[in-house]
């Protein structure tokens, strides 16, 4: 449901101060994944529009403004490199198709380019 998804996302940007409290970082990294599937859905801004985010756009929306207060408020969190791996992880998750059965797992530097030159 995008109405859903978009206050979920909504939720995270409020928690964000919360989130980067110690010992956070579990559940730094689910709302990160959050997050992260809010921005994949989309983001055109047409649509209904209301103060929960509904119609296309809203979960994108409230996302990327969740993820800056999650970054900002949990930069300590962000800044250590297995959590930094574990973002890294799953923005490829979100943002890259699986590769196809018998293809190497890790995305090549020309996919990487690709994916972000459309």
């Amino acid at each position: 449901n995008a109405a859903a998804a978009a206050t979920a996302c909504r939720l995270v940007g409020d928690y964000a101060a919360w989130l980067g409290s110690p010992p956070g970082v579990p559940l730094l990294q689910g709302a990160l994944r959050l997050l992260l599937a809010g921005l994949a859905s989309g983001g055109g801004g047409g649509g209904q529009s209301s103060s929960t985010g509904g119609g296309s756009g809203g979960a994108a929306r409230f996302a990327s403004s969740a993820f800056r207060a999650v970054c900002v408020r949990c930069a300590a969190q962000l800044a250590d490199a297995a959590m930094l791996s574990a973002l890294a992880d799953a923005a490829v998750a979100v943002v890259a198709p699986a590769p196809p059965a018998g293809a190497p797992a890790t995305p090549t530097v020309r996919q990487l380019v690709d994916l972000f030159n459309p």
